[in-house]
């Protein structure tokens, strides 16, 4: 029945989340004070009752036991022919073979299952009233306790979106930061060193240097070289 009661539980979830927040807590209470937790075969497993309905044949009538203003869930399995579900305040007739999901007000319809032949099995599902007036009190509190865990999990969502944001921002302010320094580092390594006036400065030095050299008999060419090579290798290791 696990993967039955997972189908069945989303979809109840999916058509009434408000109805289906009010069984889960019905079924927490029951759970928390009897041992009908240790049957449970799915998360998604709210519904109290499970009737399961071999070849029977039950006539028009309405499931006044049911809790009021909930629901009641069935399907059916087997080999047959016939067997639609029949509303007379509809005035409708739906066809109910296996593989189909009825969701309906079973407190407030009138409702019975037509004629049929072959073999049949009908599950519904259902809460009924005397349970939840036994434990008014402990569905009063599981309320409470889903309702400040939703706005709880909901304010650590807005807290990791928050922080998110935060850190986008902060990235994207590093990135301007860098791409500008970037730009500026390719700029500099474009533009050659040795232009302009350092250039021309340069090549001056190296004419001082010549002339000092003429007019100083004891330096010898090698001393020369040693100092012009100096001198390049300290302008060259800048550009």
């Amino acid at each position: 029945m696990g993967p039955a009661f997972q189908v069945i539980g989303q979809l109840f979830k999916a058509i009434d989340p408000d109805s289906f927040r009010r069984y889960e807590a019905i079924w927490e209470a029951l759970a928390q004070r009897g041992g009908l937790g240790n049957i449970q075969s799915s998360n998604w497993q709210v519904f109290s009752t499970i009737a399961l309905v071999h070849e029977l044949t039950v006539g028009p009538h309405m499931d006044d036991g049911d809790l009021g203003d909930g629901w009641a869930a069935m399907f059916v399995r087997g080999v047959f022919s016939g067997g639609d579900l029949v509303v007379p305040a509809l005035g409708m007739k739906f066809p109910y073979k296996q593989g189909d999901l009825v969701f309906m007000r079973s407190s407030e319809l009138e409702h019975y299952i037509d004629k049929w032949e072959g073999c049949r099995t009908g599950a519904v599902m259902f809460t009924k009233v005397t349970t939840v007036e036994k434990l008014h009190e402990e569905i009063k509190k599981m309320l409470e306790q889903m309702k400040d865990e939703e706005a709880a999990a909901e304010a650590k969502k807005e807290e990791v979106a928050a922080e998110a944001k935060k850190e986008d921002v902060a990235a994207e302010a590093k990135q301007e930061d860098v791409v500008p320094s970037a730009k500026a580092k390719d700029e500099e390594a474009a533009t050659p060193f040795a232009t302009g006036a350092k250039e021309e400065d340069a090549i001056a030095d190296v004419h001082t240097r010549e002339a000092k050299r003429k007019s100083s008999p004891d330096e010898s060419p090698s001393t020369m070289t040693r100092r012009l090579r100096s001198r390049t290798i300290v302008y060259t290791s800048k550009s």
